[in-house]
């Protein structure tokens, strides 16, 4: 086997540094969308988890509402005001609540429940619409 010459070995080890370097580029890259996706996972988890608890509040407020009588007017309840009325504590929310007679049918209400609250860096709104009886 004849021996290469020094340039083209040296240009053969060259070569392969450069092929290193691309490589590792590529593994870099590859990782730092991968950690992206796992940012973005997590900020739509805490979303998801927002919207549930959000959900939950007024489903509880409603029933108990429907349980003890409906107010005669639109409400406001602030975050300290709904951990007071749910017996625990629940993420920094405003919650309003509408309630106005059905135009058709007597003794029913339409309610409907407004939350505004703050999941991650956005303000999001949901609303809750029923009716409900109102006992005479």
């Amino acid at each position: 086997m004849p021996k290469r010459s020094t340039p083209e070995r040296r240009a053969e080890l060259g070569f392969v540094l450069v092929e290193a370097l691309v490589s590792l580029t590529l593994v870099g890259i590859a990782m730092l969308l991968t950690l992206q996706l796992l940012v973005v996972d997590a900020r739509v988890q805490n979303r998801i988890r927002a919207q549930r608890e959000v959900l939950e509040v007024s489903e509880t407020v409603i029933e108990i509402l429907r349980a003890e009588g409906l107010p005669t007017k639109s409400v406001t309840l602030e975050t300290d005001q709904l951990n007071a009325l749910l017996g625990r504590r629940v993420r920094p929310m405003t919650l309003w609540l509408e309630v106005t007679p059905h135009p058709e049918v007597s003794r029913l209400w339409n309610v409907r429940v407004e939350t505004r609250y703050q999941a991650g860096r956005e303000i999001q709104e949901r609303a809750l619409e029923t009716r409900v009886w109102r006992p005479q």
